[in-house]
């Protein structure tokens, strides 16, 4: 696994921020917000009652501070802690003026460039990918229609307490976007080799996953087993053909990096039919008793990746083993349910894969796999089809113990939703 640099360039209110912010949370990599390290100045100047104009010379005079603590980035100028003025309507205004100055950008250009040295750090503002860092592993541009823009940027106001109107806010983002793009030193515009993201009628997680797809791309090159290639090649069109195997939302799945599957569980032809769904060399956790009443069988799913479980305080080693293989950038089946339903119907969700997810922060896909209980000869007459639905990923973004009790629930909702639809 190799450490990168991610740009995220784009417009006030696209959603640089939030995304940045996730991103680098599911990433383990640094967010570094450089539009803060320009309020950090415009706050200075502000507090100090200077002109914008009088940076240019106190610039050089400046020590400023990046800081991540506890999920929240910290500025410091001279020692001043900023970071709760940075917000301001009025620093915004100060900010967009004095981020023309080449002085400012030239002395912030070398406090960024110090990041992108570092690698592990995602990096958002407005000249990333064409000034700070070009040389950057992957570029991203994001916009989103103004007025929508004009929306979330009001709403960031009035959850901090600031009184403003929706006119004013959206003036100042045509009055800004005009700056940005019009200035002389580092205008916003894409980079000839970004990736264009329209967030206008995207969510957090479907925009955080765009670029995690990509990400994955760069930071993990292992390949699969050619064991596991050879069966695909071999078995899979013959499974479906025979069984009238039929797969929805495949698609979903990333074709690299760790992720951790979460299907239903009826039978034993379950983990392969999953691995054949997903087109991805799978890891899967397998009850004890499997390995040991037949050497041949036991041979056979140790072969193809299949981790023995014990009860209790046994299934640790199986859930670290497992956590080795996500961060290696492996696809891991856990059966939430914890043992086979012998009749059909969903059991409640233990949280082992929820608590693995979101200890190692990988997307879970919720799968429904349907018609398993019925058997092979009703597949093969085609009285019943043998379907797998795969669902769009959840993301996590937390590891307390009330979170992980949420986001259990939520994959084991999103499979009933499957069973329902």
């Amino acid at each position: 696994m190799r450490k990168i640099v991610i740009a995220i360039d784009g417009t006030a209110g696209s959603g640089k921020t939030t995304i940045c912010l996730k991103l680098a949370y599911l990433l383990n990599y640094t967010p570094v917000l450089t539009g803060k390290l320009y309020r950090g100045i415009g706050a200075y100047i502000k507090r100090h009652n200077l002109k914008p104009e009088e940076i240019k010379e106190k610039i050089k005079d400046l020590k400023i501070e990046y800081k991540f603590e506890k999920n929240v980035p910290k500025i410091f100028v001279n020692g001043e802690d900023l970071t709760s003025e940075l917000s301001d309507p009025e620093v915004e205004k100060i900010t967009s003026k004095i981020a023309e100055f080449k002085e400012v950008r030239s002395f912030l250009y070398n406090v960024q460039r110090e990041f992108v040295e570092r690698k592990g750090v995602i990096m958002e503002g407005r000249d990333i990918g064409t000034v700070i860092a070009p040389d950057a592993d992957l570029k991203i541009y994001m916009d989103a229609d103004i007025k929508i823009r004009a929306e979330r940027r009001l709403k960031d106001f009035k959850e901090k307490g600031k009184n403003v109107n929706y006119e004013t806010v959206l003036k100042e983002l045509e009055k800004r976007d005009k700056r940005d793009k019009e200035r002389v030193n580092a205008p916003l515009k894409k980079a000839k080799d970004a990736y264009f993201i329209d967030t206008t009628n995207k969510t957090i997680d479907e925009v955080v996953y765009e670029i995690l797809k990509l990400a994955y791309e760069k930071i993990y090159t292992s390949k699969d087993k050619l064991r596991w290639r050879i069966a695909y090649v071999i078995v899979y069109p013959i499974i479906k053909w025979l069984f009238g195997m039929k797969i929805k939302g495949r698609e979903n799945i990333l074709k690299r990096g760790p992720c951790i599957i979460t299907p239903n569980h009826v039978t034993f032809w379950d983990p392969p039919f999953v691995g054949f769904a997903v087109k991805r060399e799978c890891y899967f956790l397998a009850k004890i008793d499997l390995f040991v009443t037949n050497p041949l069988f036991a041979w056979l799913i140790r072969t193809f990746n299949a981790i023995p479980i014990r009860r209790g305080a046994g299934a640790i080693s199986a859930y670290e083993r497992a956590e080795e293989l996500l961060k290696e950038g492996k696809v891991v089946i856990i059966f939430p349910e914890g043992t086979r339903s012998k009749t059909g119907k969903l059991l409640p969700f233990k949280k082992g894969a929820a608590s693995l997810a979101c200890k190692v922060r990988v997307p879970v896909y919720p799968v429904y796999i349907e018609n398993v209980k019925e058997g092979p000869l009703k597949w093969i007459i085609r009285k019943k089809r043998l379907r797998i639905t795969i669902d769009k990923p959840l993301l996590p973004s937390d590891n307390t113990k009330e979170y992980v009790e949420e986001f259990n629930k939520k994959i084991e909702e999103r499979v009933k939703n499957l069973m329902a639809t």
